[in-house]
């Protein structure tokens, strides 16, 4: 895989927007790759790819609208402990 972390972004037809942070392995598994989009039954669906923890975190925090924000950065930084 070219990223360390994918994140994918649910962007749902209601003005939220739910995430989900995967490792290289995990995207792999699935299928993800940088810069993946495709609509699904509850909206649109982005895959973006990061190097680092940081620049993940970073562009999470400007994400507006996201409503799971916390739960999956908080289960990110379990795993990093």
């Amino acid at each position: 895989m070219e990223y360390q972390y994918y994140l994918k972004q649910i962007y749902r037809k209601d003005g939220s927007v739910w995430i989900d942070i995967l490792e290289a392995a995990q995207a792999e598994k699935l299928g993800y790759r940088d810069g993946d989009k495709y609509t699904q039954n509850d909206g649109v669906v982005y895959i973006n790819g990061f190097d680092s923890p940081s620049a993940l975190n970073t562009f999470i925090e400007d994400l507006h609208g996201c409503v799971n924000r916390s739960e999956a950065m908080a289960a990110h930084q379990r795993e990093e402990r």
